[in-house]
C-alpha cells in the first residue's frame, strides 16, 4: 500500500514530498523493495538531493543493487551529481556486463558523450539503446532531442514536446524548450520557460545556471547595476543550494 501510495502522489498528484513520505515507510517495509527505491532515488535526485538517493541504495544494499540495471544506472548518475566520477565509471563498467534489456548503459553513454560535446556518437548511443526490448522509448526521445539541440539542430523539438505534454511529461516539454532557448542565447524566454515548471529538478536548474551565465553577461543588464547584482546574487545562491548537496569537482553547468 505505501508504494501504491507513493507512485499515486508522484505520478497523478505531483506532489514529490508526500511521496517520499509514503515511499520511505515502503522502504523501511522492504516493500516492493526495488521499484521503492528506483523511484525514491529518482524523487531525492529530482529534488537535487544526490547525497539522498545514495543512501537509498545504501538501505539496499550493493548485491541488490548491482545485480539490477535501472537501479545501477541511477547510482551512477548520484554518483556523478556527488563528484564521484571514479565510482561512477566502475559501475558503468559493471553495467555494461549485466544483460542490459532497458538501454540504461547506452543511455548512460550517451549523456556522457553529450556533456562531453561529442554529439554525433551520443546519437549513436541512443540508437543502440533504442534496440533493448524493454527501453523507455519516451525517456530516450526526451534525451536524443536534448542532445539535438545541443548539437543544433531542433527539427524535432516541438514533436518531442507534443509526445512529451501527450504522456504528462509537461515539466520535460518546458525543459527542452529552455535548453533550446539557451542554445540559441534567449536567457529571458530560457527563464519563462523554466518558470512554468512547479518544481525544478537537478537537472532543470542546471540549465537555470546556464540561462543566468546568459543573464549576467546581457549588456543590458550590466548596464543596470542593480538588476547585475540581483543576477550574479541569484546565481551564486541556486550554485551553492546545488553544491549543498554535492561535493567534489561535480558541478559543471556548461
Amino acid at each position: 500500500v505505501a508504494y501504491l501510495m507513493g507512485s499515486y502522489h508522484y505520478h497523478q498528484k505531483h506532489d514529490r514530498n508526500t511521496a517520499i513520505e509514503w515511499l520511505e515507510q515502503a522502504l523501511k517495509a522492504k516493500s516492493f523493495l526495488k521499484r521503492t527505491a528506483r523511484l525514491l532515488a529518482k524523487i531525492y535526485m529530482e529534488n537535487g538531493q544526490p547525497k539522498r538517493s545514495l543512501d537509498v541504495f545504501k538501505r539496499v544494499g550493493d548485491h541488490r543493487v548491482h545485480r539490477d540495471t535501472g537501479l545501477l544506472a541511477q547510482k551512477v548518475r548520484c554518483l556523478r551529481a556527488v563528484g564521484e566520477h571514479a565510482k561512477a565509471n566502475e559501475l558503468v563498467l559493471a553495467l555494461s556486463t549485466l544483460d542490459d534489456e532497458t538501454g540504461e548503459y547506452d543511455a548512460l553513454t550517451a549523456a556522457r558523450l553529450m556533456k562531453e560535446g561529442k554529439f554525433d556518437p551520443a546519437l549513436a548511443a541512443i540508437e543502440s539503446a533504442k534496440t533493448k526490448p524493454k527501453a523507455n522509448r519516451v525517456n530516450l526521445r526526451l534525451l536524443e532531442t536534448a542532445i539535438k539541440i545541443e548539437k543544433g539542430d531542433f527539427s524535432s523539438l516541438e514533436d518531442t514536446c507534443k509526445l512529451a505534454i501527450a504522456v504528462g511529461l509537461d515539466a520535460g516539454a518546458h525543459s527542452l524548450r529552455a535548453r533550446a532557448e539557451i542554445r540559441l542565447g534567449h536567457w529571458s524566454q530560457a527563464e519563462a520557460e523554466l518558470a512554468a515548471i512547479g518544481a525544478l529538478n537537478y537537472y532543470d536548474k542546471l540549465l537555470l545556471l546556464r540561462a543566468l551565465d546568459l543573464k549576467m553577461a546581457d549588456m543590458e543588464v550590466i548596464a543596470d547595476p542593480a538588476l547585475h547584482k540581483n543576477v550574479v546574487n541569484q546565481f551564486n545562491e541556486l550554485l551553492v543550494e546545488m553544491r549543498r548537496h554535492g561535493e567534489g569537482d561535480w558541478f559543471d553547468y556548461a
